[in-house]
C-alpha cells in the first residue's frame, strides 16, 4: 500500500508576469504540502521519512532561490 497525495492546487499570485514561474511556485507549494503528509505518515521507516523530507526541503530551497534570482 502506497502514499496517496492529493493534488491540492493553489493559486500564483497576481505579480508572477510568466507562466514557468507560475509553475514554479506552484511547484513551491505542492513540495512544501508534501513534506507536511511525509513528516506525518506512519507508514514510512524513520530513516526513510527523514530523507524524503530533506529532498522536499531541498527542493523547496533550490526553487526560492531560481525564483529570488528571477526578481521575486
Amino acid at each position: 500500500m502506497g502514499i496517496v497525495i492529493p493534488f491540492k492546487p493553489r493559486r500564483a499570485p497576481a505579480a508572477a508576469p510568466v507562466p514557468g514561474d507560475r509553475i514554479a511556485i506552484e511547484a513551491l507549494h505542492q513540495l512544501r504540502y508534501l513534506r507536511s503528509l511525509l513528516a506525518s505518515e506512519p507508514g514510512i521507516r524513520k530513516r526513510a521519512r527523514s530523507r524524503l523530507c530533506d529532498l522536499a526541503d531541498e527542493s523547496v530551497e533550490l526553487l526560492q532561490h531560481a525564483l529570488s534570482m528571477r526578481g521575486h
